[in-house]
């Protein structure tokens, strides 16, 4: 399992990646979660980064932004031994869609 401090550093990178890899287009953003979910994936394992995924999305329950497969996902995923206030800046459409992309990577999610 992964500690508060592992957790957060996961998901520094990840909120890094994600605003490196947005550009803002005429209605919005233009955001490549592949290229995203690619560059932090060289810096961390993939089941640091899913667990990650799933402390922060399980703590934020209420947001409907998220959708409702990953937040099914994120309960019953995350870690209960991870109770630290964890924040990103990115939106959070924006972290829905690089969960989305990761766990397409994980050999036993769809």
């Amino acid at each position: 399992m992964y500690n508060d401090k592992s957790i957060r550093q996961c998901l520094t990178a990840i909120d890094q990646e994600i605003q490196n890899h947005t550009t803002p287009a005429r209605y919005g953003v233009y955001f490549c979660a592949a290229e995203a979910c690619d560059a932090v994936l060289q810096e961390f394992p993939l089941e640091q980064v899913l667990s990650a995924l799933a402390v922060y999305i399980a703590r934020r329950g209420w947001d409907l932004r998220f959708t409702q497969d990953n937040r099914t996902w994120a309960f019953q995923s995350q870690n209960p031994e991870v109770s630290s206030g964890i924040g990103m800046e990115t939106h959070a459409i924006l972290v829905d869609a690089f969960t989305t992309e990761a766990r397409k990577r994980a050999p036993h999610e769809s």
